[in-house]
């Protein structure tokens, strides 16, 4: 069983093994277990790093925003996950951008621009909504229909 405690001294949260004695931290100080609180309790690893962070968010006042960005999906799936993998590998920014819009065409046959800013997004590409503009600027995507895009 793992648990989270806080440092007396640093007041940072800290994931330990409940089975240890001591434990020390990142400041140096030596953390008696046994007259510690447990401030989580949890059998899975994983879970132990969701309750340390969650802690340390609380002791600095901003646990409802880490409940708020930690309830958002870090990695997108299905055919748009598939996209954010292939453009990943092909190169520079721009060549990245061309590159999703040109897979959300073979996959999709036309895809909207909500498809387009959320891969992109999802990529850390800045600017999802003009780096479209531009593309349809220079001829690369068209839009056979309102709201709907296609690659050349």
């Amino acid at each position: 069983m793992y648990g989270v405690v806080v440092c007396s001294r640093c007041k940072r949260a800290k994931g330990v093994s409940l089975d240890q004695k001591t434990t020390t931290c990142q400041c140096g100080n030596k953390i008696i277990l046994k007259g510690t609180r447990v401030r989580a309790r949890t059998e899975d690893a994983r879970e132990l790093a969701k309750a340390i962070a969650a802690e340390n968010a609380r002791l600095r006042g901003g646990l409802e925003e880490y409940r708020r960005v930690a309830g958002t999906p870090r990695r997108i799936g299905g055919v748009h996950g598939r996209i954010v993998d292939e453009a990943a590998k092909a190169g520079k920014k721009d060549e990245k951008v061309k590159a999703v819009a040109l897979k959300l065409t073979e996959s999709l046959g036309s895809f909207t621009a909500k498809d387009f800013v959320l891969i992109l997004t999802s990529m850390g590409i800045a600017g999802p909504h003009d780096r479209l503009k531009e593309l349809i600027e220079l001829n690369l995507v068209y839009e056979p229909e309102p709201g709907r895009f296609k690659a050349v």
